[in-house]
């Protein structure tokens, strides 16, 4: 493929996303797809509908581009409208959608486990030198209690994320479940170490000037990002109750 090369280099920005449906007639793709992540800045697109997924060019006749105002502006997200644009076929569909979201989810959950232990980290080291009342305020033990709920989270993403790899890495019967638990628990991980960031960090863990609302931001993205929690979190139960029936 002539774009492997190229997006192996960083010559080039692909983006991908999926829709339920689109019209693809004679080459020709049309269709609205929403949320493309960094799609204002992508040289090329996979755009996946159920069944079917298709490389189309971004400076291709008949593909628009609107950049969207995103709450995490460092990941930004844009809509993409295709008018009879030339879209090539993706071969062994099926295998090309199953790579695209174990992938995604085992990236956002690395992610996410990263975000989260960050937060620690940087909410550890201002508690050890922001002082209050003449001591520091990670002596305070409603302080410490916080910071022990986020260490526990935290494990408990990082375990959800090796199982995930693993399971991944060899092609175990587990796998899609792995990806589904490490999605889910890993964004609500960050989500909360972030929030929790913001509140032990006091007045200036408020201000929008402070870096505690970039982890935030990206938080709350990465948990609607390929599949919000209720929806993975559905997915684990229906596997296992169908595994139990």
């Amino acid at each position: 493929m002539e774009w492997l090369p190229k997006l192996a280099s960083g010559q080039c920005v692909a983006a991908c996303e999926g829709m339920p449906k689109a019209d693809y007639t004679g080459g020709k793709l049309s269709g609205t797809f929403d949320l493309v992540p960094h799609g204002a800045v992508a040289d090329v697109f996979v755009f996946v509908v159920p069944g079917n997924a298709w490389i189309v060019r971004a400076d291709a006749p008949g593909v628009s581009v609107r950049r969207h105002t995103t709450m995490d502006q460092t990941r930004p997200l844009a809509k993409v409208t295709l008018d009879q644009a030339s879209a090539e076929p993706l071969a062994d569909v099926e295998r090309a959608i199953n790579a695209v979201h174990s992938g995604g989810w085992i990236c956002l959950a690395a992610e996410a486990l990263g975000g989260a232990q960050a937060a620690l980290d940087r909410t550890v080291a201002y508690a050890k030198e922001r002082v209050q009342f003449g001591r520091a305020i990670g002596s305070f033990q409603a302080y410490k209690h916080r910071l022990a709920d986020m260490l526990i989270e935290i494990e408990q993403a990082r375990s959800a994320v090796y199982w995930a790899a693993c399971a991944v890495d060899e092609d175990s019967d587990e796998a899609l479940l792995a990806l589904h638990a490490a999605k889910s628990f890993c964004a609500d991980t960050f989500f909360m170490c972030a929030g929790n960031m913001i509140q032990l960090h006091g007045g200036i863990g408020f201000t929008w000037e402070h870096d505690a609302h970039l982890f935030f931001k990206r938080a709350r993205s990465i948990q609607t990002m390929l599949g919000d929690g209720n929806f993975h979190r559905e997915r684990v139960a229906a596997m296992v109750l169908g595994e139990a029936a």
